[in-house]
């Protein structure tokens, strides 16, 4: 166990401590944890799905913010992730079914769903799959994108962390304002419990391109769509923005902010709730 998962203890001791339920779910597939939170506002229930290697811990700072405008908000851990229990083997359709069973078993009205990275191309699995539980989707930098083999392998292995160097320069490559002294500090979580751990690394190894969106897909998309994506992203890729911009359906509101990285919700939290929420606050407003 490294310091940054103990100190994510300490954390989710803080966001108990706030009224944020934190608790563990039984699938088919493993013991997945999850942050049930209770809103004070009017807006519907909110799920906020985290990236590969990241975990609902890592949103804290953005989630005391949307507490006080959704009636609810859930933040589930992947398997493999956070404070889940670790599968017997990982892939992206186990990853996919764990979160999605999560949803299931917790969603009690139609519902926001805001997804970062692989977050994001979980929301639109989801929404392809059950989209008469999805009222809305707010994406930033959501994976997903189609492309060919080679290009797809020449972008995992921006994920094949290693060793320390390797995971200082993710950790860097992840905010908009790359900080040495906390890619530093961070460097280990990320090499034993982050992208770089075995069981993270064995989910990028069982990625299939097969997973990837179509455009024909991406059009099937009929609720309201933001997608949110920073131009100091540099995890990303550019090809993977233009599919998006370019595929997703006319209802898509496409939002690029300037100061915006690949995790805003790590340096800009303010920034990134405030569009959330009017996203969600005008979403009676939208018409086909």
């Amino acid at each position: 166990m490294d310091a940054i998962t103990e100190f994510n203890k300490v954390i989710r001791l803080r966001m108990k401590l706030k009224g944020f339920k934190s608790k563990m779910i039984d699938t088919n597939l493993s013991r997945q944890h999850v942050y049930d939170i209770p809103g004070k506002g009017n807006l519907p229930t909110l799920f906020v799905l985290h990236g590969i290697g990241a975990t609902s811990t890592s949103f804290e700072k953005v989630l005391y913010i949307f507490q006080r405008f959704f009636r609810r908000i859930i933040v589930p851990d992947a398997p493999g992730h956070g404070f889940s229990e670790n599968p017997l083997m990982i892939n992206s359709e186990i990853v996919y079914e764990g979160i999605s069973s999560v949803v299931n078993s917790m969603i009690t009205e139609k519902s926001i769903f805001f997804g970062n990275s692989m977050g994001g191309g979980m929301a639109i699995k989801y929404a392809l799959d059950y989209p008469e539980n999805v009222l809305a989707l707010s994406l930033n930098s959501p994976g997903g994108a189609y492309m060919d083999h080679e290009e797809w392998d020449k972008f995992l292995d921006r994920f094949r962390v290693k060793n320390t160097l390797e995971a200082i320069q993710f950790m860097g490559n992840i905010t908009a304002k790359p900080d040495f002294l906390t890619s530093l500090l961070v460097s280990d979580h990320i090499l034993k419990s982050g992208v770089g751990s075995r069981n993270i690394q064995e989910l990028l190894n069982n990625v299939s391109q097969d997973y990837l969106f179509t455009k024909d897909q991406l059009q099937e998309l009929m609720m309201p769509i933001q997608l949110i994506w920073g131009k100091k992203d540099r995890i990303m890729i550019e090809e993977q923005r233009q599919f998006f911009k370019q595929n997703l359906p006319s209802q898509t509101i496409i939002d690029e902010p300037e100061e915006f990285g690949h995790c805003p919700y790590l340096d800009h939290p303010r920034q990134l709730a405030s569009r959330v929420i009017e996203f969600s606050q005008n979403l009676s407003k939208v018409k086909f």
